[in-house]
């Protein structure tokens, strides 16, 4: 009995050991030309690979396109696609289809006009585009996020051509080619803009984003639950320091988790931190988590709940080690650096390992986070220290170190 007790309690330590092991970086690849390109939204593929979108400058021009990027288990590019007017336009998702294509959503901006439309374009399996549709009105519309049905796609974005006249939630349903079958806007008469929108097993939705038309602050966290159809069931807000959208997830107990930046002191500077909230089905907070570091500022820009129930976390890491610097009768804290933060924590937020990714470079823009199907993980986001371009979008992949010593 004793020996089984002692066998155990060894393996519990060894089995801890390796879910807190931190991981190691397998590879990481650029993708860009000479310009700027961002990276926004990322999945893998069944082979392994990975499907890219963000937006690219040409060479030469004052322009941005949506760029699609197909890469290989290595991250080595198999293929890319670009789409885009004589104006900026941007993509803010993309998801696989189940025909083994690609939906896109993001912004468009018309040539000769003066506002932007949500953009959605549908492609094949190699990037060719099979139809592509706008929506928008006389005002100001965007684009952030596309989900797949089984009848169809939802789209949505912020809108102000519908709803109150400022910005709204707005969240649109196509049929298989990208036709309306209805839509719908969620604001009130502040500026509401959503980041994210979720599909729930029950066939709704949950939609996040920020607002000013409700909550005690002029920046709040606010995340709608509609049905199937688009009625809202319930909404809720929560108090947002920096007035950022943050990220949601679906977890598998039929909540959510919730990450937001929050500023836990009197320095705005130094004390910006990532706050992780674990919310029950209908948005009601069971706990939260704060997550800062000494002389840095913390942005948390993704969120994913792994197999085991725990979360991993992708954000930026700005430093102020050289300290505040005075200008004439102003003092600024210009960041000395900023980097990729990883964090990894169990299902009660607690924090078991983290990672920085970067050089003394701006590693800073849009990280996003999934964990891959062998079980590591993969960072998408924008560096000024690698590649050759002014700004590349970078893929990281990591890998956890099983080895016990």
């Amino acid at each position: 009995m004793k020996s089984n007790l002692a066998f155990g309690l060894a393996l519990l330590v060894l089995c801890t050991f390796i879910a807190g092991a931190q991981p190691e970086e397998a590879w990481n690849r650029t993708y860009g030309g000479p310009g700027f390109e961002w990276g926004s939204s990322f999945q893998e593929t069944p082979d392994g690979g990975f499907i890219i979108t963000g937006s690219t400058q040409p060479s030469g021009e004052d322009k941005n396109d949506i760029l699609l990027i197909k890469t290989d288990s290595k991250g080595l590019e198999l293929w890319n696609v670009t789409f885009g007017g004589p104006e900026c336009d941007y993509a803010s998702s993309v998801q696989r289809t189940n025909d083994d294509g690609y939906i896109l959503a993001g912004t468009k901006t018309p040539g000769g006009s003066d506002s932007t439309d949500l953009w959605l374009i549908k492609t094949d399996a190699s990037g060719h585009e099979a139809w592509n549709r706008t929506f928008g009105g006389r005002s100001d519309d965007q684009g952030v996020a596309v989900l797949e049905t089984e009848d169809g796609y939802v789209t949505g974005g912020s809108t102000m051509s519908q709803g109150n006249g400022s910005w709204d939630f707005w969240l649109i349903r196509t049929g298989p080619g990208g036709e309306k079958v209805w839509e719908k806007t969620y604001g009130g008469l502040g500026r509401d803009y959503l980041s994210f929108i979720l599909r729930m097993e029950d066939g709704g939705y949950l939609l996040s984003g920020t607002t000013e038309s409700y909550g005690n602050d002029s920046n709040n966290l606010w995340l709608v639950k509609v049905d199937s159809r688009g009625t809202e069931l319930w909404n809720k807000t929560f108090d947002n320091s920096l007035g950022l959208g943050g990220s949601v997830a679906a977890t598998g107990d039929g909540g959510f988790a919730l990450v937001d930046d929050i500023v836990p002191g009197p320095n705005m500077h130094l004390e910006r931190a990532g706050r992780l909230k674990k919310l029950d089905s209908e948005g009601n907070e069971l706990w939260n988590r704060t997550f800062s570091r000494s002389e840095s500022s913390y942005f948390s820009q993704s969120i994913q709940q792994t197999r085991d129930g725990g979360y991993v976390m992708a954000g930026t890491l700005t430093s102020y080690r050289d300290g505040p610097k005075k200008i004439g009768d102003t003092t600024t804290w210009g960041a000395d650096d900023n980097d990729i933060l990883v964090i990894r924590t169990d299902s009660r937020g607690n924090e078991l390992w983290n990672l920085t990714l970067g050089k003394p470079k701006l590693d800073d823009q849009g990280a996003k986070i999934l964990e891959t199907q062998n079980g590591g993980y993969a960072v998408l986001c924008s560096t000024e220290s690698y590649g050759s371009g002014l700004k590349d979008i970078w893929l990281v992949k990591l890998e956890e170190n099983q080895e016990v010593i």
